[in-house]
């Protein structure tokens, strides 16, 4: 996970990459990134990229465990809480 640090005036409100993949086909994988021009998005697989709003770390973080959770079941929530 990386989280960067933006300068004072920032375009976007924070620049972040999640990826949870399959070790055994990582064309299989949850993708959240943030990048001009799109902003906050999110990938399923090869599907077309989805945008959402960005309200804070944690919300998006919420998002991202969720999306993992939907693919790859119920494990997400553990990681989540060793995370915490």
């Amino acid at each position: 996970m990386k989280l960067y640090l933006l300068p004072d005036k920032p375009k976007l409100p924070a620049k972040f990459s999640w990826i949870a993949y399959l070790e055994s086909d990582r064309q299989r994988r949850v993708l959240f990134d943030t990048h001009y021009p799109f902003g906050s998005h999110y990938h399923i697989d090869q599907q077309e990229r989805v945008i959402f709003s960005w309200d804070s770390l944690d919300k998006s973080l919420d998002l991202f465990f969720q999306k993992v959770k939907e693919r790859f079941g119920p494990f997400a929530q553990e990681i989540k809480e060793i995370l915490k």
